[in-house]
């Protein structure tokens, strides 16, 4: 028989009564009754129905345990058990969880892919775009990439245009044309033109988000420097990543945007101060490590290449370790990470399990 309904769980038998669920209606559809301690009672629903029991063994030290651990205000509930397990643990844990994580990202990119049609081009702008939107506006990086056809970007091998295609696809064009400069009419006149020729349709800029962002890291700074990114890697986008090279991808993002921005964060607004918009060592990071890296992943399970795979963790784990906040209370609890492999690593695992108080799913479980 399959029986369909719902599953209550209790501590003990005794509370299905002490809760009145035998005079309760909506409890009739319950088919299985699951608890730690048995009284011993029939299970009888409103409607005289007898539900089955199960009782789940347990020892009282895992219960104890978690009981600790769910109590304890630390992010990580275990810090206080960590000191228990060995190096070798500690680095068996971190390979599986770097992997995981790698693995996650490229499902990711599969799918991506695939929603392109199977282009791999497209598809690393749009990862390239999302990653440097960082996250809060990645969501209308994104659409803006998938909207905009590399393949035009790369044809148009000039500043202006770039800049054009890039920020009338974002929507950001469509402005009080009396408000404007000479540069944001340019770029408005390249639009219109390029726009018609190849029958493009960009997002609302309505989906971009400004407040409460550091003007260096508004979306007209992060456009921009898409474009000088774009603009530094003629004919094939993606080739100008080299996947044994990572300390040559970094140098790749090493751009800034074009002169326009040294005196604007916005279109048609001059600031006060002249300053280089510059992607920074972090943002290049990030870059590297949620759309470089993956992609690279992506494209060689593509090719079933699994050496290639494992070359890419090999060579991510020696990359030197960026200081991060989020590691702080794993140093405190002992687990220091010795490279950038073992940090995203603790990220991942923090992310999947701490966070989610999944502590009996994960590897590092204490000894009960």
């Amino acid at each position: 028989l399959l029986w369909v309904g719902n599953v209550e769980l209790h501590l003990r038998g005794e509370d299905w009564y002490l809760h009145n669920h035998q005079s309760d209606a909506s409890y009739n559809n319950v088919v299985l009754h699951v608890v730690m301690q048995s009284s011993n009672v029939p299970i009888v629903t409103q409607n005289h129905r007898r539900v089955p029991e199960i009782v789940l063994n347990y020892m009282p030290s895992a219960l104890k345990l978690t009981e600790e651990m769910m109590e304890n205000d630390n992010d990580i509930h275990c810090a206080k058990h960590i000191a228990n397990l060995s190096q070798n643990e500690i680095s068996d844990l971190l390979e599986k969880m770097l992997e995981e994580r790698f693995e996650e990202r490229m499902g990711k990119v599969l799918e991506l892919q695939r929603s392109t049609g199977g282009d791999w081009e497209q598809t690393f702008f749009v990862l390239v775009a999302r990653a440097l939107g960082q996250n809060v506006n990645a969501e209308p990086m994104e659409n803006m990439a998938r909207v905009t056809p590399v393949r035009i970007l790369i044809k148009h091998n000039d500043p202006v245009q770039q800049e054009a295609l890039i920020f009338g696809q974002a929507g950001l064009l469509d402005t009080n044309e009396s408000e404007d400069d000479e540069y944001t009419k340019i770029l408005k006149r390249e639009y219109r033109f390029l726009k018609s020729k190849y029958d493009l349709q960009g997002i609302d800029g309505s989906q971009w988000k400004f407040l409460r962002l550091r003007p260096g890291n508004f979306p007209t700074i992060r456009l921009a420097q898409l474009c000088a990114i774009i603009s530094q890697t003629p004919g094939n986008f993606q080739s100008a990543f080299p996947a044994d090279d990572f300390k040559k991808c970094l140098k790749q993002l090493d751009v800034s945007a074009s002169e326009y921005w040294d005196t604007h964060y916005a279109l048609g607004k001059t600031s006060t101060v002249e300053k280089s918009k510059t992607i920074g060592i972090s943002s290049r990071r990030l870059i590297l490590s949620n759309a470089i890296v993956p992609y690279l992943f992506a494209f060689a399970e593509s090719r079933k290449d699994e050496a290639q795979k494992r070359r890419l963790i090999q060579e991510f784990s020696a990359l030197p370790i960026e200081k991060n906040s989020k590691l702080e209370k794993w140093i405190e609890a002992g687990i220091k990470p010795n490279n950038e492999g073992e940090a995203q690593a603790l990220l991942h695992l923090q992310k999947h399990k701490c966070d989610r108080n999944d502590c009996i799913s994960c590897p590092w479980q204490p000894r009960l």
